[in-house]
């Protein structure tokens, strides 16, 4: 059973890596990098809320512009 998303509207890694169609490892990258903290913990579990969803989504989207400019 995967869930799409908590009841407050934090998403953890896997559900925005499955409801975007990205890899997970690719979303953990994007938050790495682009320093986009979680806002939520709940153990070990990282939770983003929608705006650094759609941020995430925005930097990978960004990043593939780019490779296909190449």
């Amino acid at each position: 059973m995967t869930r799409k998303r908590t009841q407050e509207g934090r998403y953890p890694i896997s559900s925005i890596a499955e409801l975007h169609g990205y890899p997970p490892h690719r979303i953990e990258y994007v938050i790495r990098t682009r320093g986009i903290a979680p806002v939520f913990r709940a153990g070990n579990c990282r939770l983003f809320d929608q705006a650094s969803v759609d941020r995430i989504v925005e930097e990978i989207n960004r990043i593939e512009s780019r490779k296909e400019m190449r």
